[in-house]
């Protein structure tokens, strides 16, 4: 996980998906497609034809897909294809993501160091 990714929170998740759903059927500028998909920490390689390819920093497995560069403005058809991206494989894995960390914690605070919470050392 890099750590770009830890800034990944709740509330911050839940706008982002409140943004990708405005999103949908909408001309959108590449740098605000750029800007939502680094705040789900991807990052971009080099390759594709028409513009950088972003991938998961933080999850294997996720589909990569390539921002367009050589308009100003991604059409339609384009933002769709990312934003379905994004909303069905970038959100789910952070949710799980951030599910995993919280029930970390509530398992870290149930039972302070030095306590016995089976009974076994009496």
């Amino acid at each position: 996980m890099s750590t770009a990714g830890d800034t990944v929170n709740k509330s911050g998740l839940r706008k982002i998906k409140r943004e990708l759903a405005s999103l949908r059927g909408t001309s959108r500028k590449t740098s605000e497609l750029e800007s939502i998909a680094r705040r789900l920490d991807r990052g971009p390689r080099k390759g594709g034809r028409h513009g950088q390819i972003w991938e998961s920093l933080s999850f294997d497995g996720l589909t990569d897909f390539a921002i367009p560069h050589h308009t100003k403005d991604c059409g339609p058809g384009v933002v769709n294809y990312i934003v379905r991206i994004l909303e069905g494989e970038d959100i789910p894995a952070w949710e799980a993501h951030l599910k995993g960390q919280e029930k970390e914690e509530g398992d870290q605070d149930e039972y302070p160091t030095g306590t016995d919470p089976e009974g076994l050392l009496d």
